[in-house]
């Protein structure tokens, strides 16, 4: 449920996120420029967090909760920022969140999958997950339709802090 609710959170702001950037007074070619660097930087630090991981075996929830952690944060200067720089800082805290959050959460769900039925089980995740996505991006167009990107960043806020939540119990159990 962490990763549903994160992937639903993210899709509040995706699909709007070079009108975001437009309205911060930037140019589209500078938002693809920063949006490049952003995924660039995830799917380095998936690569090397993920090796991490594994060697410290048993710390997957740890890194499920502290990947949580900076997503929340992230989302917080989202919301809390006017400005340009600090809406930066906070994609690349997110970015480092989802860099940690990842390889625990993959290797969790992988664990916890009966192996008769993987398909099934890796099938109803990304299904699970594009469903999230999709139903994420209409509300969060609706959202901004009502009010601007501060409703859009603080449903973005709260699902982040539902998958911390999620997260959290998943570590206590």
């Amino acid at each position: 449920m962490s990763n549903l609710s994160n992937i639903f959170g993210f899709a509040l702001f995706l699909p709007l996120y070079g009108v975001y950037i437009t309205k911060l007074g930037k140019s589209p070619q500078l938002g693809s420029s920063i949006w490049a660097v952003h995924t660039l930087l995830t799917g380095l630090l998936v690569l090397f967090v993920g090796r991490v991981e594994d060697k410290l075996h048993r710390g997957y929830y740890k890194a499920l909760v502290g990947g949580n952690v900076l997503q929340v944060i992230g989302s917080l200067m989202f919301l809390l920022t006017e400005g340009f720089t600090l809406f930066v800082v906070g994609l690349l805290v997110y970015s480092v969140g989802t860099a940690i959050l990842a390889p625990s959460w993959f290797s969790l769900f992988s664990s916890s999958i009966d192996k008769k039925h993987s398909a099934k089980g890796w099938s109803m995740s990304q299904g699970f997950g594009a469903l999230a996505g999709s139903l994420g991006a209409g509300i969060g167009g609706y959202l901004y339709y009502l009010g601007e990107f501060s409703y859009v960043f603080m449903a973005l806020v709260v699902f982040h802090i539902v998958g911390l939540c999620f997260a959290l119990r998943a570590l206590k159990n």
